[in-house]
């Protein structure tokens, strides 16, 4: 992905969380005791993706607000609209895949494969949603979206979301 392996002969992986807006940043405390900090509601979005990361099977989590505010750049990934622990506002999140001038032609058709599965599960047409999902694991077998929304699909379509359903997934770890 990002990290590009003539770089280190060890890939290093690591989970990060991305989000864009108003925080506070500086020094805290007392005169005796400081502490570098930053605080804020986005900050503790950003925290709550990078957790979020272990269910998706990825390793960076952005916002909305973050893809926006960042072009068309990067290959990202639209992935799912959640309500993470502690924010009562559903975010729609997104893997960042890449440079987009520099993604290979896999990645690109399985993000592109995705996006096709996702917008039938978020219609409901779980069937369809299923097949596309899986022709992304064809091409990537350890894709961790793909998996996980071809699992949600066969849960779903054995017992559906009530008709009110909008779409959000509710975590309930961080």
């Amino acid at each position: 992905h990002l990290v590009r392996e003539n770089l280190s002969p060890k890939p290093l992986f690591t989970r990060i969380g991305i989000n864009t807006g108003d925080m506070v940043v500086g020094n805290m405390g007392t005169e005796t005791k400081l502490n570098y900090t930053i605080m804020g509601h986005h900050v503790n979005l950003a925290s709550r993706l990078e957790g979020v990361n272990k269910q998706y099977g990825t390793f960076i989590l952005a916002s909305e607000s973050t893809v926006s505010e960042g072009g068309e750049n990067f290959l990202a990934r639209k992935l799912d609209r959640v309500r993470v622990v502690g924010i009562a506002t559903p975010v729609r999140i997104y893997e960042l895949v890449d440079e987009r001038s520099a993604a290979g032609k896999e990645f690109i058709e399985t993000v592109d494969i995705f996006h096709e599965g996702l917008a039938r599960f978020e219609n409901r047409e779980w069937d369809k949603a299923r097949a596309r999902f899986k022709d992304a694991l064809k091409i990537r077998p350890e894709d961790g979206p793909s998996d996980v929304f071809l699992k949600r699909t066969a849960q779903y379509k054995k017992n559906p979301p009530p008709a009110g359903w909008d779409g959000v997934f509710s975590l309930t770890s961080k």
